[in-house]
Parts: structure tokens; C-alpha cells; sequence
């Protein structure tokens, strides 16, 4: 038996009798958030990109899936017209609202996402249309979303979103106040300027911070990878994060190869 490890990934868990193969296990430190004050300001309010068409995604790994409602990134202006957050409900399950000149619409699973308590990592990614309504998609699979929180973009003009206020990751920045502390670990967060279609937002949720080639030619405005050690804005839209607290983990892996 010939075993080779190359350590290369976020955690997990390798057993059994794997015979001759080549194993892939992320080392790469995540970003940890307390939930009481850590968060990164982005510097930039990323408004060229929620006024069209856009896709925005992350990796989740919540300490408790079902605590207190937490915002894993957002922003709202001063006279909360022009609003955008991405929550984790106290239910578990998943919400965007979107906002644009006082018209809003809010879009959420059907059922949780999250189980209660210890949670495993989860590949979460938003669609924003300008007409239609919005997605959700969960390791890579649109999920059906609640009767009446649909997402139906109706009456909201998207290219009337207007803003001068930072977007936040790790909770939602009202107006230089931060809210809605997230609580857990997040990881490859990007912003693309247009609806990436269900086989890229699959490429997306095959591995943490996938080059973005391989997903979609056009480079993603905002790409904050927040893994070995990395919060820079990788992406084309520019701006330099400011990072409040937050504390780099390595999440636990084991191996246990049975000859």
C-alpha cells in the first residue's frame, strides 16, 4: 500500500483502507468571527455592483446553526433606502434582502440549511436579477425558497441602488454601525457583476477559493479569500480592507489510514 498525502485543504476527516491513492487535505487557516465585534469593512460600497445583475457567494461554517439570527455581510445607507444583507436566520435557514431607493424584496429557504448546534462547512451563494426573482443555491443546488419571502425582484428597480456606505463582512454595516454579528467561520467571499449560472455557481462549490478562471472568465469586483492569512481584496474592484478582531484557526482534520 502507497499512501501520499499533499496537505492542501480546510479540514475533514480521512479513514479507512484507501489502498494506493493520492489524499488532498486543506491546511489553509480559516478566518474566525466571535460574534460579538469582529468584522472587516471593505472600504468600498461595491454600489456599481448591486445595481445590476450580480452574483455574490461565500463559504459558511456557523459555530451554532440555529443561535441568534446573525448577518454574514450587508450594508445600509443612511436613510435605509439602499439595503443588502445575507443572514443566517435563528431557524437555520437563509435569507438575502435587497433593497434599492426604498423598494425591497427578501428571498429565503424554504426549509434550514443549518442544523442546530455544530455545523460543517456549507457553500452559499445569492443570485440578484433585475427582473425575475433572486436565487439561492446551497453546495451548488438552487433551493426552493418560503412562500412569501420568494425573492420576486417586482417593483424593485435595481439600477436605482445607490450607495456610499462600506460593505461589511462578518455583519451588516447601518450607516458606520456595525449589526448582526456573525458567529463561525467564513472563508472565499466574492462578488461577480453578472448571474453566473447554475454549472459555474457548481464550480464555485467544488473547493474553497477555486481560481476564478475556472469558474468564469470576468474576474469577480470583490474576492476576499480570508484564508492563509489573506484579506485582501483579490478581485478588480480595488479598496483595503480594515479587519476588527477576527482570529485565524486551523479547523481540525484527522487521518486514520487502515493498511
Amino acid at each position: 500500500m502507497a499512501i501520499n498525502l499533499n496537505f492542501l485543504g480546510t479540514g475533514g476527516i480521512i479513514e479507512g483502507n484507501l489502498g494506493d491513492a493520492n489524499v488532498n487535505v486543506n491546511l489553509d487557516d480559516a478566518l474566525s468571527f466571535d460574534g460579538s465585534d469582529d468584522k472587516i469593512d471593505t472600504n468600498i460600497s461595491l454600489s456599481t455592483t448591486f445595481d445590476g445583475a450580480c452574483t455574490i457567494s461565500t463559504w459558511l461554517k456557523p459555530t451554532d446553526g440555529q443561535g441568534t439570527g446573525m448577518n454574514f455581510f450587508g450594508s445600509r445607507n443612511s436613510a435605509s433606502e439602499d439595503w443588502i444583507q445575507g443572514k443566517i436566520e435563528s431557524t437555520g435557514k437563509i435569507s438575502l434582502y435587497y433593497e434599492s431607493n426604498n423598494n425591497g424584496t427578501e428571498a429565503m429557504t424554504n426549509t434550514a440549511i443549518f442544523p442546530d448546534g455544530v455545523t460543517s462547512w456549507t457553500h452559499v451563494a445569492f443570485t440578484i436579477p433585475t427582473s425575475g426573482t433572486i436565487g439561492i443555491y446551497v453546495n451548488g443546488v438552487a433551493q426552493t425558497l418560503d412562500g412569501t419571502k420568494d425573492g420576486d425582484m417586482s417593483g424593485v428597480t435595481v439600477t436605482d441602488f445607490s450607495t456610499t456606505t462600506d460593505l461589511f463582512i462578518g455583519c451588516r454595516n447601518t450607516n458606520g454601525t456595525p449589526e448582526g454579528f456573525y458567529n463561525g467561520y467564513i472563508a472565499d467571499f466574492r462578488l461577480q457583476d453578472s448571474i453566473l449560472t447554475a454549472t459555474e455557481i457548481g464550480v464555485l462549490a467544488s473547493k474553497i477559493n477555486i481560481d476564478y478562471t475556472l469558474v468564469n472568465s470576468t474576474q469577480p469586483t470583490g474576492w476576499y479569500k480570508l484564508t492563509n492569512n489573506s484579506t485582501a481584496n483579490s478581485g478588480s474592484g480595488g479598496g483595503t480592507p480594515s479587519v476588527t478582531g477576527t482570529t485565524r484557526i486551523y479547523d481540525a482534520f484527522s487521518v486514520n489510514v487502515q493498511d
